[in-house]
């Protein structure tokens, strides 16, 4: 068994060190160019939209001949874009910090252990999986906190991410057809590594009055206009967030509708009886 976790051990640290070759490491700072540029943060961060929030060296809270693994973390990013949180504690003096293979000069953060200080790594930072490296402590006992927000959606232009406009402009061409010929709205947003290259609104709010006639003085969809939550909207409405509460242990689908909202009760004229008995799972399954 030692044996095997050894040799894992080697693949990895040769895997890691073949990565550093076909990147090598430049050690970068504020005042050479735009890799790595760290500044002093005024005021709070914001922690709640946090994709890692973790502490160097032993950040997995077990230390053995897997070190190298323990001193990397791999997260979610986009390229031309990025950003993340360095804190150095404990009497740190001194630390090594890489990004995607690029060394990153933290040399003031750990001239002022506590204060918090943000490197902007737009210019080194790739699509997907994006890697730090945190190495050599002096002391061995100082400490590193490293905060990871989630990647935003920006705009920009489809050439930019490598599409092509042409098909986002056919894309146009049927949608407005289909509303010429009495469908009546839709909304489109197309994103593509972190690039929302499209955010489009077709047709009217309402386009057919109750008898079936068409109608005319109905307003625009616009981007920001609200739909109601039907057979297509609720898949990615109230199917997703329940997926998200169920897998957090936040609900489980056979709560009581009641436990959330307490007057969901039967009226006293109610013909049918039973809304208190009701379930997420029964909602689910429109029983």
């Amino acid at each position: 068994m030692k044996t095997k976790k050894k040799l894992c051990c080697i693949a990895m640290a040769l895997t890691f060190i073949s990565s550093m070759v076909v990147a090598p490491s430049v050690r970068v700072s504020a005042m050479e160019n735009r890799n790595g540029v760290v500044t002093e943060v005024n005021g709070n961060i914001n922690t709640s939209g946090l994709q890692a929030d973790i502490t160097f060296p032993d950040y997995l809270n077990y230390v053995d001949d897997t070190l190298i693994v323990n001193n990397m973390y791999t997260f979610k990013g986009y390229k031309g874009q990025g950003k993340l949180y360095i804190t150095c504690s404990d009497g740190l003096q001194n630390v090594r910090v890489f990004i995607n293979g690029n060394e990153i000069d933290v040399s003031e953060a750990c001239r002022n252990n506590g204060k918090t200080y943000e490197i902007d790594f737009s210019d080194i930072s790739v699509n997907d999986r994006n890697t730090i490296q945190v190495t050599n402590f002096v002391p061995e006992t100082g400490k590193v906190n490293i905060k990871i927000p989630y990647p935003e959606v920006i705009s920009g232009s489809a050439e930019a991410v490598g599409m092509d406009q042409s098909t986002l402009d056919l894309i146009d061409t049927l949608i407005n057809n289909d509303v010429k010929y009495g469908f009546t709205s839709a909304q489109l947003a197309v994103i593509k590594d972190g690039v929302m290259v499209k955010n489009s609104a077709y047709g009217k709010t309402n386009s057919y009055n109750q008898d079936g006639t068409p109608k005319t003085d109905s307003s625009d969809v616009t981007t920001e206009t609200l739909y109601d939550i039907a057979s297509n909207t609720k898949m990615y409405s109230i199917n997703y967030a329940i997926q998200k509460l169920v897998s957090d242990r936040t609900i489980s689908i056979s709560d009581k509708i009641t436990k959330f909202f307490p007057e969901f009760v039967d009226g006293e004229n109610d013909p049918i009886k039973g809304k208190a008995n009701l379930t997420i799972q029964h909602i689910l399954e429109h029983q």
